[in-house]
């Protein structure tokens, strides 16, 4: 026979997670929430007449994907990975003396801090783009969001889930994908 200590016991552990998956879903992120709430970064500014090469180097040594190009104070272009492969790497560029408004993406399309997660994700699945500039109205300071910004919020959320995941799908692939 259980003692009522024991019961006691067990229904405070069963109720107990029950109430800390509740608070998980409570403080999950959600679709609706500013994309301010997910911790945007400080975005790496260059001028549009710095050379290739220093804005390469600054996002080699500030392990940055993407690099936001501006003229007095205003965002006139976006850098990214991307350009690197596709126009740098495969045009045999000088990148010393060329400049970074000759390749840079101009006039990239840019976000409040309190438009929504997804107005983000739309705008950069519509427009093809990873990254998304974020411009204050009350303030000169620039952020910068990624898709994986996104991903990496969310999955801080479901991390055990996550994490727990069997090392095998519990789905048997008919064949390769690709194939």
């Amino acid at each position: 026979m259980i003692s009522n200590d024991e019961l006691n016991d067990e229904l405070n552990q069963m109720y107990g997670k029950e109430s800390e998956a509740e608070n998980k879903i409570a403080k999950a992120i959600k679709l609706t929430d500013n994309i301010s709430s997910i911790g945007i970064k400080e975005a790496i500014l260059k001028d549009e007449e710095a050379s290739i090469q220093s804005v390469i180097e600054s996002m080699q040594t500030t392990h940055s994907s993407c690099i936001i190009i501006i003229n007095n104070d205003k965002i006139t272009g976006i850098f990214t990975e991307r350009d690197v492969v596709t126009k740098i790497v495969s045009k045999n560029v000088d990148i010393k003396n060329e400049k970074i408004c000759n390749y840079m993406t101009n006039n990239p399309e840019t976000l409040q801090p309190d438009d929504s997660i997804a107005f983000a994700l739309n705008k950069m699945t519509d427009g093809g783009f990873r990254h998304i500039p974020i411009v204050s109205s009350d303030s000169k300071d620039i952020y910068i969001i990624s898709m994986q910004d996104i991903i990496n919020s969310i999955s801080n959320y479901y991390f055990d889930d996550i994490v727990n995941l069997p090392p095998e799908p519990l789905r048997n692939a008919s064949q390769r994908e690709g194939e």
